[in-house]
């Protein structure tokens, strides 16, 4: 060994910090620390098939994406759902690349278009995309929704008439009924991706001290023997659903299940 023996008269060992000179932890070293590491460097090592992906990123937006997630990762085990860390660097990839593309180009800046599509989740979850519709003649509501799996097979979607009723309301129609066909069937990992952040916003904060009935349901189902993640995700991610969301034909309110890709929409 290179490294020498402690002496007699030498203090017992102890942790020390190597960001600094005196060996002390601090908040300053910690955060500089932070500064000077590469988010490329960083998830590299712990995803190396993110590469190509995070170099294309601006580092100023992917880090504030994902310090945005890892927070909200963070406020799961408070809700009694949980999340990977998986998901994490796949969503803050995605909204990396649209928040940079986008949010900060200035009108000199060469435009360029990023495709945003549909993120698979994790392996050993299902995904469920939902979306709704609302007739401009007869405000008539219908919701559609789709399951798929870690590689992207189509495991079955839906779709049903639910009345008169507003875009908030069909948005939680279509995300109770998704809940519900699910727990039915024994899933016991659900990601949940919808293109209305207000209806996210509302499962998810509860800010309301009198929430709506369906957003009380929501949230009880949540709470179930489950793992749940709720996740918006932009409209160009949800196009099959929007689709799936306008082929139930009312009066009927029966719920109509397809187990392949209709023709209609294939």
């Amino acid at each position: 060994m290179t490294i020498l023996p402690p002496f007699l008269d030498d203090q017992y060992d102890s942790i020390a910090w190597s960001r600094t000179d005196s060996g002390v932890f601090t908040l300053a070293s910690a955060y500089k620390s932070f500064a000077e590491t590469s988010w490329a460097t960083m998830i590299v090592a712990a995803k190396p098939h993110f590469m190509s992906s995070v170099t294309a990123l601006p580092h100023a937006a992917f880090g504030k994406v994902f310090c945005r997630q890892i927070l909200r990762r963070n406020d799961f085990p408070f809700a009694n759902a949980c999340s990977s860390l998986h998901v994490v660097y796949r969503q803050s990839l995605v909204w990396g690349l649209y928040y940079g593309s986008s949010a900060h180009c200035s009108p000199s800046s060469e435009r360029r278009t990023v495709p945003v599509s549909w993120v698979p989740p994790p392996a050993g979850w299902l995904c469920l995309n939902t979306d709704a519709a609302i007739s401009t003649v007869s405000s008539v509501g219908t919701v559609g929704g789709l399951i798929r799996n870690s590689s992207s097979a189509w495991i079955f979607g839906y779709c049903k008439n639910v009345g008169h009723t507003t875009p908030s309301q069909a948005e939680l129609w279509g995300l109770y009924i998704g809940l519900k066909v699910e727990w039915n069937l024994g899933v016991e990992r659900l990601q949940i991706q919808s293109d209305s952040k207000h209806a996210i916003d509302l499962i998810l904060l509860l800010t309301d001290g009198r929430p709506l009935p369906l957003v009380q349901t929501i949230s009880s189902m949540r709470c179930c023997a489950w793992c749940t993640e709720f996740i918006w995700v932009p409209r160009e991610c949800n196009m099959v659903v929007d689709s799936l969301s306008r082929l139930s034909i009312p009066p009927s309110f029966d719920l109509t299940l397809f187990d392949e890709v209709p023709t209609s929409i294939a």
